[in-house]
């Protein structure tokens, strides 16, 4: 895995996030609205087009359900493999969680509610702060996980690639690595920056 420095990332990444916060300010609660005819400038709920696959955004917690009967807990990155299933990184419930096409959400990586830095398979692998994921041509994930990035096989293997000292990050918890994608040939880059408030 070939980490570049974040400094030429760094611009596009704060466009981006500065895009999206607009978005979701602009959308206010309930997500985007559809136009309506009186000038209010929309109404209530989604638009046409728009639906929740699993979970509910105004109740949080860990389970593994189908449909609106699942829930999540500080939901961050996600990636889709090429069968079209989701992957939360969710970060609150320490795990990485699979939504099926149909809305069935479970635990693909991690014990929910148990934090920690440990390698292994599915449940008895333990996750820190999973925030950003990517997936790459060989439908691996990758994750980054406070001052770690970590490798997700089709399987479940959990492994950690890289573990940064915390003194790179001058000890400011808001340098942690905040992205992760894989580039044209499937390779992953982590860029790290800071979100000035």
């Amino acid at each position: 895995m070939k980490i570049e420095s974040a400094v030429p990332a760094r611009l596009r990444v704060r466009l981006l996030c500065a895009g999206v916060a607009a978005l979701l300010c602009a959308c206010g609660p309930g997500g985007p609205k559809r136009e309506t005819d009186n000038g209010s400038g929309g109404d209530t709920g989604p638009g046409t087009g728009i639906s929740v696959l699993a979970g509910d955004a105004a109740v949080g917690g860990s389970s593994d359900n189908k449909g609106a009967a699942a829930r999540f807990n500080t939901p961050r990155g996600i990636a889709i493999d090429a069968n079209g299933n989701l992957y939360v990184a969710d970060q609150s419930n320490f795990a990485i969680r699979k939504v099926a096409a149909d809305g069935t959400v479970s635990t693909f990586a991690g014990k929910r509610g148990t934090s920690g830095t440990k390698n292994g398979t599915g449940t008895n692998a333990l996750f820190t702060q999973p925030s950003a994921i990517t997936i790459d041509g060989n439908s691996d994930l990758y994750v980054t996980d406070g001052v770690a990035i970590r490798k997700i096989t089709p399987d479940g293997t959990v492994s950690t690639v890289i573990t940064f000292a915390t003194s790179d990050f001058s000890g400011d918890t808001r340098l942690y690595p905040g992205g992760i994608a894989a580039d044209g040939a499937g390779k992953p880059s982590a860029a790290a920056f800071l979100v000035e408030i």
